[in-house]
């Protein structure tokens, strides 16, 4: 008999080796332990399940832990319908490792609520990279060409007709640690989770530049430059919460989902300007005035690739 309530599975794996790749892993197994909690507190799912290579980290109670199977290289949507498949699973509620750090028991609960009021639908934190995703039926994940990563389940969820709907856009959805500057953010946030806070706090990070960054924001006379995969909602954020000029620079959305990383497809800018011009110059300030012009380059730039 399927499930009547939401099953959370949460995936976490494929990190370490390295110091800065453990200290990674260490964070995630982190949020993922506050997420069980949180999960539990919110009290929606029938049953947690935490899919990973690593299960003896997992081993205190926090539901059923599956290690992943030998197989490699890691194939998220084989992995995903194979575990709605061994457990019945009606409705799936997935969440990557190191997603959604921020968000509250009370997320959960409107999500649940959601789903287990409607039928042939999708909720994801980001249609074109999600890290987040729940949908009903989970039968279909038979209809979809399963995907490598769950960056672009959403999206192939919602064209087999599932109705698609969006969590609010704000730091409770959309942030993802993916990097070690995440950290840093995260430990300075007073929204994260006890286990995560006593992970951050043990490896002593030194944040004093993200502090001082931080107060750059608040300065009027202050210019920044924000480049990357971020979307009109970031700038919108930054043009509402912040005092100084903002210079916003948007690449490569969907680079993932769309499958352009692997393809070699994608392309930016700012990353030609740094391979013509090298590191030094390229963070090199920039001053202008009335009575002078912006020096120009030494020789031509190129925006081509190669």
């Amino acid at each position: 008999m399927a499930d009547v309530k939401p099953t959370l599975i949460v995936f976490i794996g494929g990190l370490g080796g390295s110091p800065v790749a453990e200290m990674m892993a260490g964070t995630q197994r982190a949020i993922v332990c506050d997420i069980l909690e949180r999960a539990g507190v919110a009290g929606v799912f029938s049953r947690s399940i935490v899919v990973t290579d690593r299960p003896r980290m997992f081993r205190w109670g926090v539901g059923e832990v599956v290690e992943e199977p030998a197989i490699q290289p890691f194939h998220f949507g084989q992995n995903l319908r194979d575990i709605i498949h061994k457990y019945n699973i009606d409705i799936p509620f997935y969440i990557g490792g190191g997603a959604l750090p921020l968000a509250p028991s009370s997320r959960f609960v409107g999500i649940a609520q959601e789903l287990e009021s409607s039928c042939n639908l999708v909720i994801t934190n980001n249609y074109y990279s999600s890290d987040m995703v729940a949908f009903t039926p989970g039968s279909a994940i038979d209809n979809i060409s399963l995907p490598s990563t769950d960056n672009p389940i959403a999206r192939l969820l919602a064209e087999t007709g599932l109705k698609q709907q969006l969590m609010p856009r704000d730091a409770e959805s959309q942030f993802d640690v993916d990097t070690p500057t995440d950290l840093s953010i995260l430990q300075l946030h007073p929204g994260i989770g006890p286990h995560t806070k006593a992970y951050l706090d043990s490896i002593e990070m030194d944040t004093s530049r993200l502090v001082r960054a931080i107060k750059i924001f608040k300065d009027k006379k202050a210019e920044i430059v924000v480049a990357g995969r971020a979307g009109s909602h970031l700038w919108a954020q930054l043009e509402k919460r912040t005092a100084c000029r903002v210079r916003f620079l948007s690449e490569e959305r969907g680079l993932r989902a769309d499958g352009r990383e692997e393809s070699g497809g994608g392309g930016s800018i700012l990353g030609f300007y740094l391979q013509e011009v090298g590191p030094r110059r390229f963070f090199q300030p920039c001053h202008f005035s009335s009575s002078s012009s912006p020096s120009q380059p030494e020789r031509p730039i190129s925006f081509r690739p190669g």
